[in-house]
């Protein structure tokens, strides 16, 4: 099954990983987009409601990759993937609400909204040269409640992310998320 993987602990626990109906499973680079919210929220002084604010653009720049129509579509999309894929722990996850391991399910991200910039606004951008006339709109998420009480808790290893985005491929990440 495509929409779906599973991975049973040593102890018994269980980790499921389900896409929504009629998506795909999240891939590398939406765990790639994953990081950089994560750092962002770092950088943000994890802010309790969770709530992160920026452009497209920045974000993709930030993430050291090109900037086009096709990486703002794959960057809504990882978006969208990391909102409604769900993630159901059997006694695996540890939840730092009740300092246990935890039956829990939960999706990464508790709200995506994209908005496009107004056609004027991006009329008028043409008269800038320094800013891109392409910039299709500024997201706003919120982590999820789950994810940044494990976070608060420091239950979360961290990556160092300039060393992260400069592995030249997606299997060389994943070697670093794993060795990390």
């Amino acid at each position: 099954d495509d929409a779906a993987i599973s991975y049973t602990t040593d102890d018994g626990g269980r980790w499921r990983v389900l896409a929504s109906p009629g998506e795909r499973l999240p891939g590398t680079f939406d765990q790639d987009v994953y990081v950089e919210l994560m750092r962002r929220y770092q950088e943000a002084g994890e802010p309790a409601d969770g709530i992160l604010s920026f452009t497209l653009h920045a974000f993709l720049r930030s993430m050291g990759r090109h900037v086009d129509g096709r990486t703002y579509e794959q960057l809504r999309g990882a978006l969208t993937r990391l909102e409604r894929t769900t993630l159901q722990s059997d006694h695996s996850y540890f939840d730092a609400a009740v300092s246990a391991a935890a039956d829990v399910s939960f999706t990464l991200l508790s709200s995506v909204m994209v908005e496009r910039r107004r056609l004027l606004e991006r009329d008028q951008l043409a008269l800038f040269p320094s800013i891109v006339t392409a910039e299709p709109g500024e997201a706003r998420v919120i982590i999820s409640p789950i994810v940044r009480q494990n976070v608060t808790a420091r239950y979360v290893v961290a990556l160092n992310v300039s060393r992260y985005f400069s592995l030249p491929s997606p299997v060389a990440r994943r070697l670093y998320r794993l060795i990390e």
